[in-house]
């Protein structure tokens, strides 16, 4: 009852109160246009927006085009160049309003717009062993945080104004990170394995200008361009099963190797999967967690019981306990929430 207040809380503003000359805000456009879109919020922070999207780093790990073997079938390969037409088919098939798509199988869509072509798709190649976690989004649709469903508008107040599609930039750098501490603990380089994963810009995809002011300190202006069509595409993995939050071992296994990776992954039960064939214990979802929900000191959680109850906090204590002295702490605050990339 009180979390369905907090659009309400969040959005009303008294017409007799004067407007804060120091508010934080963002204004996206596309690169190519003068129409542009803004965004003011005490929410706003720099390094979710500005700093997590890396072009660099996002270039070193761009899906090849020459052939790419399959996980665990070295005699079997996809050519890449054929793996990036169907990805650049079935986004004129979503942006003609098409949900049924001749190369891909849907897996996911609970947060995306079918009518605007905003928001994260997941889908399957019917052809190849790949899985494409397709991201969309326009200037307009990156600063209505407030129309892409609940859960999107609780990590926008806990993170300091991330999206999914801000996001989705942090889970081949986390993946790498978690892959190295991962080899700290036998116990975890013997019993859990990731998938391969590459970004994609597909042909047509235009960039997203966000300038920001206000953000990282007083009167501080900030600007970044990011992609405003992209993919991930990984290694599509073939369970035996997937953990369930009813058994009793697979909620120590998944909260303990979240423990010991400092949280670095979501806890969430259903990001792991045991393969068929190997009967490792799969980690499919590698975003950075801390980015997500705007963790900013290292915690451990003894149950799925106090983890749920801890975000529940955050999240109602982020949006209606904040005081101004607060607010504008967090404004000024720089990036400690930054990846090693």
């Amino acid at each position: 009852m009180i979390l369905s207040l907090i659009p309400v809380v969040s959005i009303c503003r008294s017409i007799h109160r004067p407007r804060d000359p120091l508010m934080p805000s963002i204004t996206t456009r596309w690169v190519d246009t003068k129409k542009s879109y803004t965004l003011e919020s005490y929410y706003l922070e720099e390094y979710p927006i500005f700093l997590v999207y890396n072009k660099e780093y996002f270039e070193k790990y761009m899906l090849p085009s020459d052939l790419i073997l399959h996980r665990h079938s070295l005699d079997k390969q996809t050519l890449g160049i054929d793996l990036k037409a169907d990805i650049d088919g079935v986004i004129k098939e979503i942006k003609t309003g098409k949900r049924i798509f001749k190369n891909f199988r849907l897996l996911q869509n609970k947060d995306f717009n079918h009518r605007r072509s905003w928001g994260l798709i997941v889908l399957k190649s019917k052809k190849y062993p790949f899985v494409v976690k397709l991201f969309m989004e326009t200037p307009q649709s990156f600063i209505s945080p407030y129309h892409k469903g609940f859960e999107p508008m609780c990590c926008f107040f806990m993170g300091g104004g991330i999206n999914r599609h801000l996001t989705g930039f942090t889970r081949i750098p986390n993946l790498e990170l978690a892959k190295q501490r991962l080899h700290q603990f036998p116990r975890w380089a013997q019993l859990i394995d990731t998938p391969r994963k590459w970004f994609y810009i597909p042909t047509g995809s235009k960039l997203i200008e966000v300038q920001g002011k206000n953000i990282g300190g007083e009167g501080r202006k900030l600007v970044t361009h990011i992609p405003g069509t992209y993919c991930i595409v990984a290694d599509a993995i073939t369970p035996v099963r997937e953990l369930s939050i009813f058994n009793p071992t697979d909620r120590e296994i998944a909260l303990g190797f979240c423990n010991d990776m400092r949280m670095l992954v979501d806890p969430h039960i259903s990001n792991f999967m045991v393969e068929e064939g190997t009967n490792k214990l799969v980690l499919v979802d590698t975003e950075h967690f801390p980015t997500l929900v705007g963790l900013r000191t290292e915690c451990k959680f003894n149950s799925y019981a106090s983890w749920y109850t801890r975000l529940a906090g955050k999240c109602f204590s982020d949006t209606m306990l904040r005081t101004k002295r607060e607010r504008r702490a967090i404004q000024y605050r720089r990036s400690e929430l930054a990846l090693t990339y």
